[in-house]
């Protein structure tokens, strides 16, 4: 599971794929085996930028990228040491 900052990171200093091109080749085919997703909220903070590495995920889109459900929640939030939501969504306060 890749988040956003390690796509820019890697796309931006250390694998551009200009230099390094067998990186994103490697990446996709580890896409193919399931052995490396994005939760489709990455795609959705890289279509702000709509750049090359937005436009090379996007193309990939349906190998790559799964839905953000509470399991892959979970799973973030165990990697991060957060604890575990009840479900994806929050619910607020009412003003008074």
């Amino acid at each position: 599971m890749l988040d956003t900052s390690a796509l820019v990171d890697a796309w931006t200093k250390w694998y551009s794929p200009q230099s390094i091109p067998r990186f994103w080749d490697r990446l996709e085919a580890l896409a193919h085996t399931g052995e490396a997703v994005l939760p489709d909220a990455v795609l959705l903070e890289l279509e702000h930028v709509d750049d090359d590495l937005y436009r090379w995920c996007k193309d990939r889109e349906e190998i790559i990228c799964k839905p953000t459900t509470v399991e892959i929640q979970n799973s973030l939030n165990h990697i991060y040491h957060l604890p575990e939501p009840t479900s994806c969504r929050r619910s607020w306060p009412k003003s008074r």
